[in-house]
């Protein structure tokens, strides 16, 4: 029952927070819309190629480098690709320049018993846990995968080897931080 509760007092304060926070833009984005008709309008820069790695790379740094994986990828074909199709198609002559294929990180990350895939298993099982988790993707990946490396030493790390950078991730606590809900 006690660890009932602390699960129960966590899932609230994550719940509190993330209204909070979704709150907060909404007044902030109210707030810079009134009386200025020049702040209707903005410009922004998206950096696709935005990455990070630090010493300890939890499940929050996860989500942020696939979603970056995302972004590159989407950056790339529609607007690299795209434009060196129409170049072909029109006849304008160009210097072919090869972008990076990041596809097996994203098979890795989102494929079919993926990284993700197998989180959300390992979420549901009575006894899982996070060097459970880590020990299934080795097996699945451990051998086959260019993109996969798993660590001899740590049961609970794994290395991704990122278009960017390779990245060692330590899944302590993920099946925790994913499985958060207000009862």
């Amino acid at each position: 029952m006690p660890q009932d509760a602390c699960q129960a007092r966590d899932a609230v304060a994550k719940a509190l927070y993330g209204r909070l926070f979704a709150w907060l833009v909404r007044a902030i984005n109210k707030g810079i819309q009134k009386n200025d008709f020049r702040r209707a309008a903005s410009i922004g820069v998206l950096d696709i190629f935005g990455f990070e790695c630090f010493s300890t790379n939890s499940f929050e740094q996860l989500c942020i480098n696939y979603t970056n994986e995302k972004l590159q990828q989407k950056f790339t074909l529609d607007l690299f690709k795209t434009v060196q199709q129409e170049y072909d198609e029109e006849g304008v002559p160009w210097t072919h320049v090869a972008f990076p294929d990041n596809a097996a990180v994203l098979t890795l990350i989102e494929g079919r018993m993926g990284i993700i895939d197998v989180l959300n298993e390992e979420c549901v099982r009575p006894r899982g846990s996070d060097e459970g988790f880590v020990s299934k993707l080795t097996t699945l990946h451990g051998t086959e995968s260019t993109r996969y490396i798993p660590h001899k030493m740590n049961k609970d790390q794994f290395t991704i080897k990122h278009n960017a950078g390779d990245v060692t991730y330590t899944a302590h606590h993920w099946l925790e931080r994913k499985t958060d809900a207000l009862p």
